[in-house]
């Protein structure tokens, strides 16, 4: 694909479709091609000392390499966008590299990393008044906490998480943290707290049932 050269364009402009053409080419798993064209927004941004923008051209490297499943250079360009995208507190763009680390350790069931990487992107998401992102912290650490063999804490989650969700209005999610933890309590014998959490899951089917 042919990029506009026309010296009517300007370069911020041409630099915005550059970024477009290059998530295109990710999303195709043209890898190549997606990598070739975020390296040159990192060395425009990096020459402009934009930091916000080298951040985003670090991370669209990271998720074209996890994309076709070169996880360690993927890994490196995450950390590496990391450092501009702190030092510029883009919260946004720091929140998408979190993310995408957590979810990178965890597919590689490096489990103790993912939940490190939710807790923090967690306290984005608090930051950023995004309580669905929340809810999806709570409910990731407690898995990794789980595989972790760390059952309280994974329970300590899941509650937080369907506090968080019954105050949100998210009824759905909230029975979602109810029935795991009952699972979870199931498996360790703890019946009397299974049982209190039956009761939790009916009232809360009730609710559904009348919205």
């Amino acid at each position: 694909m042919t990029i506009p050269t026309r010296t009517s364009a300007p370069i911020a402009q041409r630099m915005q479709l550059l970024m477009i053409l290059a998530g295109i080419d990710s999303s195709h798993r043209r890898t190549k091609e997606a990598l070739e064209k975020y390296q040159l927004l990192a060395e425009y941004h990096c020459e402009l000392g934009h930091l916000p923008g080298l951040a985003l051209a670090l991370n669209g490297m990271g998720e074209a390499c996890a994309l076709a499943e070169s996880n360690v250079e993927a890994r490196s360009h995450f950390e590496r966008a990391l450092t501009p995208a702190i030092d510029a507190q883009d919260i946004p763009t720091l929140t998408a590299i979190t993310f995408n680390l957590a979810r990178l350790h965890q597919s590689q069931r490096e489990w103790s990393s993912a939940a490190e990487y939710y807790d923090g992107l967690s306290t984005l998401a608090r930051a950023s008044l995004n309580a669905a992102l929340q809810v999806s912290c709570h409910e990731q650490r407690g898995v990794c906490q789980r595989e972790l063999g760390q059952i309280d804490p994974a329970l300590g989650e899941w509650s937080a998480g369907a506090a968080l969700s019954e105050g949100a209005g998210m009824l759905d999610q909230q029975l979602m943290f109810l029935s795991r933890s009952a699972q979870l309590l199931a498996t360790r014998g703890r019946n009397n707290e299974v049982r209190t959490l039956e009761r939790q899951i009916g009232s809360v089917l009730r609710n559904v049932a009348v919205r």
